[in-house]
């Protein structure tokens, strides 16, 4: 029988709190919560008072409170944030195991893995910045009413997170991204060793979910605004979604969040599932 550290113990009973808080979210609710997100980046063009009075917060960077770490994410809002709220979402091009990632990974500290084997390099510069940046040209259609080519994915994140925080921004730089909730790459580690003026600062407030866009029941307007797209199209589709379904990983507050916060997850969240279960099970 396989026996656990008094350390380890502790970390596999943190995770399972988060793994049952993880159980108790709707996939119909977080669905509904992007859409409306998206309709909102898509009905009107938006400022960050339009941001707040809609969707009722915006995320932006900002210089981080652990010391060393560069920026991070945070997030601005007039009240708080529920718990259970979509905050942001993970960028980046997804690839399948065995699909060429050797090139793209070195040296880089933006691939992140699901559950199910699958990787998201939100990496904004470098190789990764044109793989993304090509696959994402790669999948449009052409819009018989509007008499142009719109692309099913969205790939402004790439040319406008190398600036400060969204705050500063003027209008005609803000324009320049479709949807400003594709920071979620950006956010630090609760994990990380490094100190902070405030160690409380550090305690995740925000957790990975493993999500899918289902192009069968999306708006097609829509999916523009999707900032992630498959290196090989084919590992999107299957029998049962003919439309293809885009993996993604969005970030959702385990807590109520408040003005000025600085958002933290887990890199260890997704890793620390299958280990959990494989000793539960012993």
């Amino acid at each position: 029988m396989a026996r656990l550290t008094v350390q380890a113990c502790r970390r596999y009973n943190h995770n399972e709190s988060r793994m049952q808080f993880e159980k108790n979210l709707d996939s119909t609710e977080l669905t509904q919560q992007l859409w409306k997100m998206f309709k909102v980046l898509h009905d009107k063009t938006w400022d960050l008072n339009y941001l707040l009075s809609s969707i009722g917060f915006y995320c932006y960077k900002a210089k981080s409170s652990v010391h060393g770490a560069g920026y991070g994410v945070h997030v601005k809002t007039n009240t708080l944030i529920p718990a259970g709220t979509i905050v942001s979402i993970y960028s980046g091009t997804v690839y399948a195991a065995g699909e060429p990632t050797f090139l793209p990974s070195i040296g880089n500290k933006f691939i992140l893995q699901r559950k199910d084997g699958y990787l998201i390099d939100g990496n904004d510069r470098f190789l990764s910045k044109i793989i993304h940046s090509s696959c994402c040209k790669r999948e449009r259609y052409y819009h018989t009413k509007l008499g142009k080519y719109i692309e099913q994915s969205d790939h402004s994140w790439l040319k406008f997170y190398h600036h400060t925080k969204l705050e500063d921004m003027t209008e005609p730089r803000l324009t320049m991204v479709k949807n400003p909730y594709s920071i979620g790459h950006y956010i630090n580690s609760s994990h990380d060793s490094r100190p902070s003026e405030d160690q409380q600062t550090q305690q995740a407030n925000v957790m990975y979910y493993e999500y899918e866009f289902d192009r069968d029941v999306w708006d097609i307007d829509l999916l523009q605004y999707i900032p992630n797209v498959h290196y090989n199209p084919q590992t999107m589709y299957n029998r049962d979604h003919k439309g293809g379904l885009v993996k993604s990983i969005v970030l959702v507050a385990l807590r109520d969040i408040h003005d000025g916060e600085e958002l933290f997850a887990s890199y260890k969240n997704l890793v620390y599932y299958n280990i959990y279960y494989y000793y539960k099970t012993k």
